[in-house]
């Protein structure tokens, strides 16, 4: 995978345990926390890569998991292609979101679960993306030419 950005450790247990990927000091509470309250259906229109680093970042800024969006392709001038959102721990590995985060994004649920459910099982495909612009986006294909 491509250099990634510092970011606490995300394993607690680690995955051999069965335990899920957290932060440390990840927000827990079975309610919605109210720093991210308002991100409730900010992708209902669908979204870009500024959309993913300024959502994902915030998410992260405050406690929550390290979100990744993982695109089929960048080109010269953007990202595109269909998206899958996972979690990335310090070590660059990859982890299974719950869907309820994508559903809760795009305003179709009004909770996305409590923050210590997001994150699941590690992700058996592999993970060696070509393209990543070091805050939340990474793309299977590179088409930039470069």
């Amino acid at each position: 995978m491509t250099s990634t950005p510092q970011r606490d450790n995300l394993t607690a247990g680690g995955p051999s345990t069965g335990a899920r990927p957290l932060p440390s000091g990840a927000a827990s509470s079975l309610e919605l926390p109210a720093w991210i309250a308002d991100l409730h259906g900010r992708f209902g229109d669908g979204y870009t890569p500024d959309d993913i680093r300024t959502a994902f970042g915030r998410i992260y800024g405050k406690g929550g998991p390290y979100l990744v969006c993982v695109w089929d392709y960048a080109d010269a001038y953007r990202f595109g292609g269909n998206s899958v959102f996972y979690a990335e721990d310090e070590d660059g590995d990859l982890f299974e979101v719950e869907s309820d985060v994508h559903r809760w994004l795009s305003g179709q649920q009004e909770t996305p679960g409590p923050v210590s459910t997001w994150v699941c099982a590690p992700v058996a495909e592999p993970t060696d993306y070509p393209v990543s612009d070091n805050s939340h986006n990474y793309a299977r294909t590179d088409r930039t030419d470069g």
